[in-house]
């Protein structure tokens, strides 16, 4: 909570005082809104949700007040303020317009309390990564749901979002599901075409209140990709990775590092679909 309150305000001289590879990854970590001043002079005002350093072109993807969905090479970031922070929370919060945005932890296991924290909401919306358990999808595949089936066969309808179609059903499970085969046995089971760890939970939770609610989901993994469960314990519950726990996997299996670059890679296609469905719901709503 110091580190942020003591970046409210700041606006480092990019080039000088720093790099903007730095800055952003500043912008990242802070719960609140930002001004990212363009080469051309233009300034846009909202929330970094995603950033990918390491690829040819560099860049960061941010929401707007309006819930646009925007994307920024770092060769065109002139400056990035630190504005006033939106929400006082010591977890991921944004709030603008008619959106807001609250991280509820795997498994949504920090969902009661957060919701807390929020606005009553019109329609609910579960939006995230999940792993793909039909062969024909492929990582950065939309995913909009007309059903979600939990681990324990329970079933919930989904509300449709203006502008998505929904198709087919998502099953959430408690557990990583690691391996190809394993994938293949789900969705040879039932029938769900994707796989997620927290939907049910928001879907059930939405229900039991009378709330209207949609599940928005990007695919991260292929059938194909393994994912070992070790990948898993590398995030907290805000979302975010455990740097020491990264470092105690690379040592413990070789593998992990590599393992761990081809899910960011899938996780920032996932999101980056998941942000322009959000976007245009939020236009047309």
């Amino acid at each position: 909570m110091a580190e942020e309150t003591s970046l409210q305000g700041w606006a480092p001289v990019i080039g000088v005082e720093t790099s903007v590879g730095e800055v952003v990854d500043r912008a990242f970590d802070y719960r609140g809104d930002v001004t990212v001043v363009t080469a051309s002079g233009s300034e846009l005002v909202g929330y970094i949700y995603n950033r990918d350093a390491h690829v040819a072109e560099p860049y960061l993807q941010m929401f707007d007040a309006d819930g646009g969905s925007h994307q920024l090479s770092y060769s065109d970031i002139r400056a990035i303020r630190f504005t006033a922070r939106v929400e006082r929370t010591p977890w991921p919060h944004y709030r603008a317009g008619s959106l807001e945005i609250a991280c509820v932890g795997v498994r949504a296991n920090q969902l009661e309390e957060r919701m807390t924290a929020c606005g009553s909401p019109d329609v609910l919306v579960s939006a995230g990564a999940c792993g793909a358990l039909a062969p024909s999808l492929a990582t950065g595949d939309l995913v909009v749901p007309e059903a979600i089936v939990s681990h324990d066969g329970s079933r919930h309808a989904t509300d449709a979002l203006p502008g998505l179609a929904r198709a087919g059903t998502l099953l959430t499970v408690a557990e990583v599901v690691e391996s190809p085969g394993a994938k293949s046995r789900l969705w040879m089971e039932t029938g769900a075409a994707a796989v997620d760890m927290e939907s049910a939970v928001i879907v059930a939770w939405a229900r039991s209140r009378g709330i209207r609610v949609a599940v928005v989901r990007g695919v991260s993994d292929s059938a194909t990709d393994a994912v070992p469960a070790d990948l898993a314990a590398l995030v907290d519950v805000g979302g975010r990775v455990r740097a020491g726990r990264a470092i105690r996997a690379a040592l413990a299996r070789p593998g992990a590092l590599a393992d761990a670059m081809h899910l960011g890679r899938g996780t920032a296609a996932a999101l980056k679909t998941v942000a322009a469905a959000l976007a245009r719901v939020a236009r047309r709503g």
